[in-house]
């Protein structure tokens, strides 16, 4: 009888609103440190690229994306000019508390006030451990951004698909990705034209703006800026190029691209696997949408087929990329809450094999990236081990896709105020 109440007033502890607040705040606090304390610099994109490019802006030369081609989609102006407001002198800080504080308001919708179904806890629990084992990446890129937008997008496509649209339109503007979740929305989601309309309007918000500013030469530059990218040392697809250069076979190795801001791998093969893998990732994301649909018409509920299928859409933009970024962890974020909201039990195992997948990327960057960078074979191999886990993720979450339960009763997701 003792150990049950203790059990439960355990349970009660982890589940109170004031825990949750303060592992978050806790758990943002210790990251945002890191991005300043841990080795090789990981919040040097923002203190070095964006602080340059805001500079750049607020000097009145040329804004990227508008007046010359940008690397990004125009949107993702705002959250660089939006850091640069209380001061270009703590630009880092600034981005840090904008990023948590996105990241905040997200939370709040996740685990709602002082109102907390258990699914939801267990969610809001495996974000804030998720944050811990990425470390400082969650914090200090444009996905950091992006992260919160798509979680209550995801959150809200049921309830509320306008504004779930123009969050979801809105993040991919700011980083493309996020399109996955647009597109898995519509193949399984009934309202699917209140979506695409909804989304449509906020893109044609957007390049009204960018034209009224005479943007209208390079708003689709961050397209072409792609096609000219090699093959990014952290990819899957690097794998194999990245351990030549470990064996130091003639003609394999690392270089750094002045142009992008990268470490690509050269050698023989690499722009034929560069090229194959855009093909790949066509016919992945083909056939994922493929399953989705068939699942629908056989009788899946909506509700259990979207986080898997965005799961495993993201999966696919990540396993079949030339670029394979260690923030692009962070892009699993909102599938992974949203699967733990709905299916907790399918979705457990993806989540725990996520938490070691994000473990080992922090492990490699920051902490051990310049390692990397000489083809050490111990943190290579570490690498290898992580790019082979979101292969992993990929299968569990096609798994999970395809065995997805006939429809039944829809359980509300987003948090009604």
């Amino acid at each position: 009888m003792t150990r049950k109440l203790s059990d439960r007033s355990g349970q009660r502890w982890f589940a109170h609103p004031a825990t949750l607040w303060l592992a978050f705040a806790a758990v943002h606090v210790w990251t945002a440190w890191l991005n300043f304390s841990a080795a090789n610099q990981p919040l040097g994109d923002v203190n070095g690229i964006y602080w340059r490019w805001v500079s750049q802006v607020l000097a009145g030369q040329d804004i990227p994306g508008v007046t010359e081609p940008w690397v990004y989609p125009v949107a993702a102006l705002l959250p660089l000019l939006l850091a640069s407001l209380p001061g270009m002198v703590t630009y880092p800080q600034n981005w840090l508390v904008m990023v948590s504080l996105l990241d905040a308001l997200a939370f709040y919708f996740l685990v709602g006030g002082w109102r907390r179904p258990a699914r939801r806890v267990r969610a809001a629990w495996w974000w804030i451990a998720f944050i811990v084992c990425l470390g400082p990446i969650t914090l200090g890129r444009l996905d950091s951004v992006v992260a919160p937008l798509a979680v209550m997008g995801l959150m809200f496509l049921l309830t509320r698909p306008r504004l779930a649209a123009v969050l979801l339109t809105l993040a991919t503007w700011i980083k493309v990705w996020p399109a996955a979740l647009l597109l898995a929305a519509v193949a399984v989601i009934r309202r699917r034209w209140t979506i695409v309309i909804s989304a449509a309007l906020t893109s044609v918000a957007i390049v009204v703006v960018t034209l009224l500013f005479g943007g209208g030469a390079h708003l689709l530059s961050f397209l072409t800026q792609q096609t000219s990218r090699g093959i990014q040392i952290e990819s899957p697809l690097a794998t194999p190029f990245v351990w030549l250069s470990v064996l130091q076979v003639p003609g394999y190795g690392i270089y750094y691209s002045q142009d992008l801001l990268t470490f690509q791998v050269s050698g023989d093969g690499v722009d034929i696997a560069g090229a194959a893998s855009n093909i790949a990732l066509a016919v992945a994301v083909l056939a994922v949408l493929t399953l989705g649909w068939i699942r629908l018409h056989r009788g899946s509920s909506v509700i259990r087929l979207l986080a898997p299928l965005s799961l495993a859409l993201v999966m696919c933009l990540i396993v079949f990329n030339k670029v394979g970024s260690p923030q692009f962890m962070t892009w699993i974020i909102a599938p992974m809450v949203l699967g733990l909201i709905v299916d907790r039990a399918r979705f457990a195992p993806v989540a725990v094999v996520a938490l070691a997948m994000a473990v080992l990327t922090q492990v490699f960057y920051p902490f051990y990236y310049d390692l990397i960078l000489v083809a050490n074979p111990l943190m290579v191999a570490v690498m290898t081990a992580r790019n082979a886990l979101e292969v992993v993720v990929l299968a569990m979450a096609i798994h999970v896709l395809a065995t997805g339960r006939r429809r039944q009763a829809v359980r509300q997701v987003a948090h009604r105020r």
